[in-house]
């Protein structure tokens, strides 16, 4: 129990979630028939949060989730404020043409020439646009997520 408490919190802690956005992604894994694990990975990967993240547009997720929800960021060329919305394969991500003036813009450019984004995530560093290629997959991070399930589970 100490182990799965403890990872939980890791992964709470990580994507900057409260424990009711982590047990309700945990009740959206459990009702669909494929693995659960993999299911919470995806859920957790693909909030747009964690996608402005892991493009590199911010420094952490907490700042993405304040670009989102200052309505810097765009999903498919329109406006989202949501930082919980989840992305699909094929959606792009990209700022919004008045906010290229801003200064997270221009730390954002700076991020992307330090950083790599994973492999899921095509980044377009000229335009600084984010195109979601593929689901990202349970070997792509450093949590146990059948210890999160097994917590959820009891």
């Amino acid at each position: 129990m100490g182990t799965q408490l403890l990872e939980k919190q890791r992964v709470k802690f990580s994507y900057s979630l409260k424990e009711s956005q982590l047990e309700k992604i945990f009740k959206t894994a459990l009702r669909k028939p494929e693995n659960t694990n993999e299911l919470m990975v995806q859920l957790l990967e693909r909030r747009l949060d964690n996608v402005v993240f892991r493009s590199n547009f911010a420094g952490s997720r907490p700042s993405a989730h304040q670009l989102i929800t200052h309505g810097h960021i765009l999903v498919n060329k329109k406006k989202v404020t949501v930082p919980s919305y989840t992305v699909a394969v094929g959606d792009t991500v990209s700022w919004r043409e008045a906010s290229k003036k801003n200064n997270a813009y221009k730390q954002a450019e700076v991020n992307l020439s330090k950083s790599e984004a994973p492999n899921w995530l095509e980044v377009d560093s000229g335009l600084m646009v984010s195109k979601i290629k593929s689901l990202p997959s349970r070997t792509e991070i450093p949590f146990d997520m059948s210890l999160l399930v097994e917590y959820y589970s009891k």
